[in-house]
């Protein structure tokens, strides 16, 4: 028994790497606006909305949600997008200077 799965496992994992390539999203990873819209929806219309109009909550509850969940789009964009450029900004100065310069080289300024 032991040898039999010990076979099964030989054949069916191999020692060269696979050389496929690895599959790309069908948006070739760029954010949609539609997905941003349907979160906002989601966020602040389908989930709340029910709530308030069932008095689940109070005016002052759903004012609360509203102002959290606005700052923590403000703090999620910040760690996000500006973070990033900020701690990378170096590698974006010298990879848009090694551009500026390959394309001045090639038009001969």
């Amino acid at each position: 028994m032991y040898t039999k799965l010990q076979a099964s496992l030989a054949s069916t994992t191999s020692a060269t790497p696979s050389t496929t390539p690895p599959s790309r999203s069908s948006t070739g990873g760029t954010a949609s606006p539609g997905g941003f819209i349907i979160i906002v929806l989601v966020t602040f219309v389908a989930w709340l909305m029910p709530l308030y109009r069932d008095y689940v909550f109070h005016q002052a509850v759903l004012s609360g949600w509203t102002t959290v969940a606005i700052a923590w789009q403000f703090f999620a964009f910040a760690a996000v997008v500006v973070y990033p450029l900020y701690d990378g900004w170096q590698a974006i100065h010298k990879a848009s200077m090694g551009v500026w310069n390959a394309v001045a080289k090639r038009q001969g300024v």
